[in-house]
C-alpha cells in the first residue's frame, strides 16, 4: 500500500491486490483529514461502537513484516512471514476507473 500525496495534502492511496494482479488507486475522499489523524478515528470508533478501518491483525502483520526484515538482514536470507489479516473494507469507495495500471505516477 502506498499513500499518495503529502500528509498535509493527501490525494488517496494505491494498493496491490494479488487476486487482481495490479495496483488499484483510490482517490482521497476526505482531503481535510491528515493521515496522522488515525488515533482520532480509533477514538471515534470506540465511542460509537463502529469497527475501525484497520484491524489489530493488520498491525500484528505489519510488525511481523518489520521483524522479518530485520532478521533477514541479520541472517542474510529470506525470512517467512506467516501472519495474515482480513482485507480492509472501505465504505462507499471503489478504485478509480482506468487507474489499474498506474503506480507511483509522481
Amino acid at each position: 500500500m502506498n499513500m499518495l500525496g503529502d500528509d498535509w495534502a493527501p490525494r488517496g492511496f494505491e494498493q496491490w491486490r494479488n487476486d487482481a494482479g495490479c495496483w488499484e488507486v483510490f482517490d482521497e475522499t476526505a482531503p481535510g483529514w491528515p493521515w496522522a489523524d488515525g488515533v482520532n478515528h480509533l477514538v471515534d470508533c470506540i465511542r460509537t461502537g463502529r469497527p475501525s478501518l484497520t484491524r489489530p491483525e493488520h498491525a500484528f502483520h505489519a510488525l511481523e513484516v518489520i521483524l522479518a526484515a530485520v532478521a533477514s538482514a541479520e541472517q542474510g536470507r529470506a525470512v517467512d512471514v506467516a501472519s495474515d489479516f482480513p482485507a480492509p473494507v472501505y465504505p462507499d469507495e471503489a478504485p478509480r476507473p482506468g487507474a489499474r495500471l498506474e503506480h507511483d505516477h509522481s
